[in-house]
């Protein structure tokens, strides 16, 4: 039984290991980041070669902010603002300990609500972060 929870472990591998395991053809597409420009963008290529899985087209994904490649410190900033009225809304709020028996479950629906909310905006925020990093302002 040993070994085979010590092949499990040694299989275990790193998401930036699996691309050892492409077929020639498949690394042939694969461009490096310094080989990046607005039209050569890994995202921009997907949507215009239009890749396939296997037999079945990819759905195109909810149309979001993610399309538009422009960096917007504005909006940066206004992420930013949010995300600190957001945070001092969730530490305004009573401790779950505190509460009585019955409003507890509300309480934590009502946070784990707002903090949800928190970690959606942040990602929203690094992604704009890394667009100025990208294209500079």
């Amino acid at each position: 039984m040993t070994s085979i929870s010590s092949r499990k472990r040694g299989k275990r591998r790193y998401f930036w290991e699996y691309s050892e395991q492409l077929t020639p053809s498949q690394q042939e597409r694969i461009l490096r980041p310094s080989e990046w420009s607005r039209d050569t963008l890994p995202s921009n290529m997907y949507q215009k070669n239009g890749l396939h899985h296997g037999k079945y087209a990819v759905k195109k994904s909810r149309r979001t902010d993610v399309e538009d490649l422009t960096p917007n410190p504005k909006k940066l900033l206004q992420i930013g603002s949010e995300l600190r009225k957001l945070n001092k809304v969730i530490s305004d709020l009573t401790p779950v300990s505190e509460l009585p028996l019955t409003a507890r479950p509300r309480s934590r629906k009502e946070k784990n609500k707002l903090a949800s909310r928190a970690c959606r905006l942040k990602k929203k925020a690094q992604y704009e972060a890394n667009k100025v990093k990208l294209w500079g302002l």
